[in-house]
């Protein structure tokens, strides 16, 4: 399952560099797709950062110009790509404990943090790619199958 997770974080970081290459040929992207984006990332930086035990922010919503959006996109490559070098396959069964952002305390699995982050990121990239309608073209494709396809 680790190499499962490991492959689907590899699919995010492909389908995010899709967001940033077309991004970068707006002239001046739309505000909403911005915060789109950067919530997307804010909440895979949070959730890793929760994880590991590291000190959270728990802001999901903060508007980042596109130079923040790919600061904290190779930042959050870099520690998932470090996170799943060092997690043993038996810690994907592992719960823990966390407070949301409401500070409510959680117990859960890590796997199901990965496949909520996976969905979660899926969502918001359709909404992107919806709001950057009329303003790009090509849209950006983003789907886990073009990417299975070439690997």
């Amino acid at each position: 399952m680790k190499s499962y997770f490991h492959r689907l974080y590899e699919y995010e970081k492909w389908a995010n560099g899709r967001i940033i290459s077309t991004l970068k040929t707006c002239k001046n992207p739309p505000e909403r797709t911005l915060l789109l984006f950067g919530h997307l990332l804010i909440a895979q930086r949070e959730w890793l950062n929760r994880i590991i035990k590291k000190e959270t922010t728990n802001k999901f919503w903060e508007l980042f110009s596109l130079q923040q959006c790919e600061k904290l996109y190779n930042q959050n490559n870099n520690d998932w790509s470090h996170f799943f070098l060092t997690i043993g396959e038996n810690d994907l069964d592992v719960s823990f404990q966390y407070k949301n952002s409401k500070g409510e305390e959680f117990n859960t699995p890590m796997i199901d943090i990965l496949t909520h982050l996976i969905n979660h990121s899926s969502y918001h990239r359709g909404q992107i790619i919806d709001s950057l309608k009329g303003v790009v073209e090509p849209l950006p494709i983003t789907d886990f199958i073009v990417f299975s396809r070439n690997p």
